[in-house]
């Protein structure tokens, strides 16, 4: 999917006036931001149970 996403964008890209550009652009780095935001909430809870189960199987 990220392949053909790639893709199109890359095609797409010529045909793209530069205000749409910079609009994408920035889409894609608000999107991006977001992604990375909501991995470190995942990753610190993930690391809190994690942790909390391997204390509890050492005990």
């Amino acid at each position: 999917m990220s392949v053909a996403v790639g893709a199109i964008l890359q095609i797409s890209a010529t045909s793209l006036s530069p205000q749409t550009e910079a609009i994408l652009a920035g889409s894609i780095s608000v999107a991006a931001a977001g992604l990375v935001t909501w991995m470190l909430f995942w990753l610190a809870k993930t690391a809190r149970s994690l942790a909390g189960h391997l204390r509890d199987e050492v005990d």
